[in-house]
């Protein structure tokens, strides 16, 4: 990226393959550089893979880095955004990006096998970065593998760059997005404003995968309610809500008085099965999406049915309908009716009373 050029915008490109093919020391120690940017680069949705050096260089810890995946060279600003750089080297020093950096380095993904590879031929360290920017070392099965899947893991996902709306291949980037030029996939995505997550589970039945659950749960002393169409132990739980989260589920529904009162039995529990509509306190404050990892997507219908109530389970975006014989959970945790049809999202429950037939109608009242 030379030759007096105003800028060059370089994305949604693979880069692999750099090695030390030969034995002589001379070839062992060449600079070996994915990009070497002079002029002012944009570098965004890259991989970059540097794998092991078939030949080492003789001096395996200099710091004048033999390899590296971009060299910046002089004082422009450069851009380098949302890219993942795989580094598969453990013995010889190499710089995933070597040069002065700047403040415009944001959300990359860094993956590092041996603890060699660094940012800067200084030594700089992810600190010296936007902490936008994400750093793991870790052991590789098949570096060739996670690099053309592209940092697949939920939980390093970066935020999208407006107008790289789709990857190399031509699929659609999801938000948040993968770094890399490889949109592979969270498992999936449930969203509790999209109309067709019943279709997506559905196709998804009795598969074992990372489920991506787009819905915040803000409000710590608010009572929500959840269904979800897989299990959850309470490890998941408390992954996902906070230790002190407080689960529940209706077990039984009677009547106090015949035709006034209906009471609503629910007792505490520590996991949740899936499909089974429950009534969820959070032990802190959710305000980002949930990855549940490893579960197993159910299919059958979402309802707790104890006769003379219903808790009916919704898995997408629904308008429900006026009916004197629905409610649903609001503000103070009261049952509300549903007076007027009522755009409900995804993940939630209401509840249905056969029973209630009167236009005033009866009262019900939640009961542990």
């Amino acid at each position: 990226a030379t030759g007096g050029a105003t800028k060059w915008v370089i994305e949604n490109n693979y880069f692999g393959g750099i090695d030390a093919i030969q034995a002589s020391a001379a070839n062992k120690n060449m600079l070996l550089t994915y990009i070497w940017c002079s002029d002012l680069c944009e570098m965004r949705h890259n991989t970059f893979h540097m794998p092991a050096l078939s030949y080492k260089p003789s001096s395996a810890l200099d710091s004048s880095d033999p390899i590296a995946c971009v060299r910046l060279v002089g004082s422009a600003n450069h851009i380098i955004k949302n890219n993942l750089f795989v580094s598969d080297e453990t013995t010889a020093y190499n710089s995933l990006i070597s040069g002065t950096l700047n403040d415009n380095i944001l959300s990359n993904v860094f993956y590092n096998q041996g603890g060699n590879a660094a940012l800067a031929s200084s030594g700089s360290t992810i600190d010296d970065l936007d902490e936008s920017n994400k750093w793991m070392a870790v052991t590789f099965a098949d570096t060739y593998k996670l690099s053309f899947e592209s940092a697949c893991n939920p939980l390093m996902g970066v935020t999208q760059i407006a107008g790289i709306t789709t990857d190399i291949e031509g699929r659609t980037r999801l938000t948040p997005t993968h770094a890399g030029c490889y949109e592979a996939g969270w498992g999936f995505v449930l969203d509790e404003t999209a109309t067709n997550n019943s279709t997506t589970i559905s196709s998804k039945a009795g598969e074992t995968t990372d489920v991506l659950l787009k819905r915040h749960f803000t409000d710590a002393t608010a009572m929500y309610t959840l269904v979800l169409p897989f299990d959850l132990t309470d490890a998941q739980l408390q992954e996902a809500f906070g230790a002190g989260y407080k689960l529940s589920v209706m077990t039984d529904a009677y009547w106090k008085v015949e035709g006034e009162v209906l009471y609503l039995r629910f007792d505490y529990v520590n996991h949740l099965e899936a499909g089974m509509p429950a009534l969820l306190q959070v032990g802190e404050a959710v305000t980002e999406d949930i990855l549940f990892r490893d579960v197993t997507i159910d299919a059958s219908d979402p309802e707790n049915d104890q006769t003379v109530a219903v808790m009916r389970g919704l898995y997408d975006k629904t308008t429900v309908l006026a009916d004197i014989k629905s409610y649903y959970l609001g503000t103070g945790r009261y049952l509300y009716q549903y007076t007027s049809d009522k755009e409900t999202k995804g993940f939630r429950s209401y509840f249905y009373f056969p029973d209630f037939e009167s236009a005033t109608p009866c009262s019900a009242r939640i009961v542990y």
